[in-house]
C-alpha cells in the first residue's frame, strides 16, 4: 500500500492548500527549498518540477532529482505569464518499488503534486501625479500611488486603510477608508502608472495602502503588495494636521520664542 509523503516546506500538505487548476501560491525567488519527512522503507525519492500552461496543459520538465536526503534546493525561472509548476514526489525502496507519493489536499478535491508560480514580489507606493515617491499629503491634496511586477492589463482589489501596526500573513484586509479608491489597473507592462486613488482627502491621520492581488479578501504576504512602514513609524502615507509648507516656520517661530523665553530668564537673573 502506497504512503502518502508529508511535506513541510514550502507548504504542509497536512493542510487545505487553495484551488485545484489555479495555485494562489506565489513565492518572489528562484530559489525554492522542498523538505519532506522521511519514510522509513524508503531507500530514495524521486523528485521532479513540471511546468503548465493553465489550465493544466503540459509544457515541459524544468528539474528533477534522485535522492536520498529529505530536502531538494532546486532554481527554477521566473512563471512565465499563465504558467504553474507542478512539484511531484515519489518514494521508492531498495528494490526499486514505489512505497510513497505525495498527496496534495486542494479545496476541491486531491491532487498528486504541489502547484505553485515563481514572479517577482508586486510593489505599490503612494506618490505624486508625476510618479515620485511621496509619504506625506496635505489636506485636500489628491493621493496618487504606482507600483510593478503585476500581470499586464489587469485590473485589482485595491485598499487605503488606516494603519495597522503590524501585517500577519492571512489576516483580513481591514475595513476600506471611504471615498477612496476600490481598484487599480496595470498596463501592458505590468506597471500601475501614476494613480489618483484618493481626491481632496479631508481625514488627518496615518494609511497603509494594500492591493490585493489574489483577490480573496486577506493580505498574503509574498504575493499582495503592501506600502507601510515608510513614515512616522509604521504608515504607508500620512496626511498631517498642518500642511508641510508650514511647519518649518512654525519650528523657527517656537524656536524664537525658546530663546526669547531663555533669554529673559537669563536677563532678570543678571538684574538681581
Amino acid at each position: 500500500m502506497l504512503k502518502t509523503l508529508h511535506l513541510t516546506s514550502p507548504v504542509d500538505n497536512a493542510a487545505v492548500i487553495g484551488p485545484w487548476s489555479y495555485p494562489e501560491d506565489t513565492y518572489p525567488t528562484e530559489k525554492m527549498i522542498f523538505t519532506w519527512d522521511a519514510l522509513a522503507e524508503a531507500y530514495s525519492y524521486h523528485a521532479s518540477i513540471e511546468e503548465y500552461e493553465e489550465p493544466f496543459t503540459y509544457v515541459r520538465l524544468v528539474a528533477s532529482n534522485v535522492t536520498s536526503d529529505v530536502k531538494w534546493n532546486v532554481t527554477l525561472p521566473m512563471s512565465v505569464e499563465n504558467h504553474l509548476y507542478s512539484f511531484n514526489l515519489y518514494a521508492y525502496n531498495i528494490n526499486d518499488l514505489m512505497v510513497g507519493k505525495l498527496m496534495v489536499p486542494y479545496s476541491a478535491g486531491y491532487g498528486w503534486d504541489y502547484r505553485f508560480r515563481l514572479a517577482p514580489q508586486a510593489v505599490v507606493e503612494s506618490c505624486s501625479s508625476a510618479g515620485d515617491q511621496k509619504d506625506r499629503f496635505d489636506l485636500g491634496e489628491t493621493v496618487y500611488v504606482t507600483g510593478g511586477n503585476f500581470s499586464a492589463s489587469k485590473t485589482y482589489n485595491f485598499s487605503i486603510v488606516v494603519d495597522q501596526e503590524t501585517w500577519t500573513d492571512g489576516m483580513d484586509i481591514p475595513e476600506r477608508v471611504p471615498d477612496t479608491a476600490t481598484t487599480v489597473s496595470s498596463n501592458i507592462d505590468g506597471d500601475i502608472p501614476p494613480t489618483a486613488v484618493w481626491s481632496g482627502p479631508q481625514t488627518v491621520g496615518e494609511y497603509d495602502i494594500v492591493v490585493d492581488v489574489n483577490g480573496n479578501g486577506q493580505y498574503d504576504v509574498g504575493i499582495d503588495a503592501l506600502d507601510d512602514n515608510d513614515i512616522e513609524v509604521t504608515a504607508g502615507f500620512i496626511i498631517p494636521e498642518f500642511p508641510s509648507s508650514i511647519i518649518p516656520p512654525l519650528f523657527m517661530i517656537a524656536t524664537l520664542l525658546a530663546f526669547v523665553v531663555h533669554k529673559s530668564r537669563s536677563t532678570k537673573g543678571n538684574t538681581r
